[in-house]
């Protein structure tokens, strides 16, 4: 079972891929900033179907935006639409969670901090120790590959 667990956003992407519950990939993925909206739109479209044709996932799991996050990017609100759409064009299922309920499973506190959930990642995959550096977890970059190893771990783990 290959799950491809996505943390969209429209400069950075964290993705990561699950198979039999261990990560097997991840990285971030950067969507060129200067670049017109429709471009960078395709950009997003064309990792993710890079990925779906080299892991052939059957399910995505995708950080699900909070309300106020949408308002303030249009931009966003295309993308995650885009890889919805490719994901369902390639009959990979859907599966959406909000980042409280990924932080209420996997620390079993709704507000868990960011530090709190790495720790409980590297409880369950040590080859993830390279990225514990404290002050990535707070790096913008690296933080949408917290997201999405948070997202492929709730799947692992069956607990949402």
């Amino acid at each position: 079972k290959t799950v491809l667990a996505v943390s969209p956003g429209s400069r950075y992407m964290g993705v990561a891929v699950f198979e039999d519950g261990q990560p097997i990939y991840w990285a971030v993925k950067t969507i060129r900033m200067n670049q017109p909206a429709k471009k960078r739109i395709k950009q997003a479209k064309r990792i993710i179907q890079q990925l779906i044709d080299y892991y052939e996932p059957r399910t995505l799991v995708i950080k699900k935006p909070l309300p106020h996050w949408s308002k303030q990017s249009k931009l966003l609100d295309k993308i995650i639409k885009v890889i919805k759409d490719t994901v369902k064009d390639n009959k990979v299922r859907v599966k959406e969670f909000t980042p409280k309920q990924i932080r209420k499973n996997i620390c079993e506190n709704p507000k868990a901090t960011k530090q709190k959930i790495a720790e409980k990642l590297f409880l369950n995959f040590s080859e993830l120790t390279f990225a514990v550096y404290r002050s990535k977890i707070y790096n913008r970059y690296w933080y949408c590959l917290f997201d999405a190893l948070e997202l492929g771990t709730a799947m692992r783990l069956h607990i949402i």
